[in-house]
């Protein structure tokens, strides 16, 4: 039962040390001009659907780093919605489900409980 426990802390720090591994990673490339930064985040704007003047107004709300970013890989633009946090969030109404609320839930409960039980310390 000790090297159990020894095995289930070892892989919860492990877990909890490797995680920024998969930190995103940003180049040293530079763009050529912001202009040409503009038109592939507005090409990628529309591929999703929005339309032209809402993109010019997204893109002016943008600065030039955050422009240079999109543009440095046009994919990282995706579409997201706000996710309320008052009474409407368990009625389907945000990006959450009932089904991930129940499973993250359970999930954290569950962990909890082990990391309990690990450092009870009785065999």
């Amino acid at each position: 039962m000790r090297k159990l426990k020894k095995g289930m802390a070892t892989a919860l720090m492990l877990a909890i040390f490797v995680t920024p591994c998969w930190a995103d990673v940003i180049g040293s490339r530079s763009r050529k001009s912001p202009e040409s930064d503009r038109k592939q985040v507005a090409m990628r704007l529309h591929q999703l659907g929005i339309h032209p003047s809402e993109a010019r107004e997204q893109m002016n709300n943008l600065s030039a780093q955050d422009l240079a970013f999109f543009a440095g890989n046009p994919r990282r633009v995706l579409m997201a919605g706000a996710q309320d946090a008052g009474s409407e969030f368990l009625s389907g109404s945000s990006n959450a489900m009932w089904y991930e609320i129940v499973g993250g839930s359970s999930f954290l409960l569950l962990t909890i409980i082990v990391m309990w039980y690990a450092s009870m310390g009785r065999d």
